[in-house]
């Protein structure tokens, strides 16, 4: 279940809130200009499933963003306990970073936490 959690960014000890409602997480995110959706990942795909074939599966949805954004790219990434590159893609992913561009994330498997700062405040988005 995604969760989010909203921290005063001098006060982090205890969240202000705490949302796992769908519609509540969007509407708190859309506050600060972050879409949430949520899509079913409902496609069966093979454990060791590829680039393609992932995007295959989801490929209405990513045709939809692709349509409303205009992404120049789109790939896959695959952060499995066996991958040779794991603590290298690891860290990259770790290390606080900033975007000029629009970017989404969609979990077939697994979870993702992302750290949001804005007006403040800290956005802890867990993505599941």
């Amino acid at each position: 279940m995604s969760e989010l959690k909203i921290f005063a960014e001098n006060s982090p000890g205890a969240p202000l809130a705490v949302h796992v409602d769908p519609a509540e997480i969007a509407r708190e995110l859309a506050a600060i200009d972050v879409r949430f959706e949520q899509w079913e990942a409902s496609q069966p795909l093979a454990a060791d499933a590829g680039q393609e074939a992932v995007l295959a599966a989801y490929r209405d949805d990513v045709e939809r963003l692709n349509e409303e954004y205009g992404f120049q790219s789109v790939d896959v990434i695959s952060l499995r306990p066996d991958h040779p590159q794991k603590d290298e893609f690891r860290a990259k992913f770790l290390n606080e970073h900033t975007h000029d561009d629009f970017e989404v994330r969609f979990f077939v498997d697994g979870q993702g936490m992302f750290y949001l700062h804005a007006n403040g405040k800290v956005y802890a988005m867990l993505c599941t």
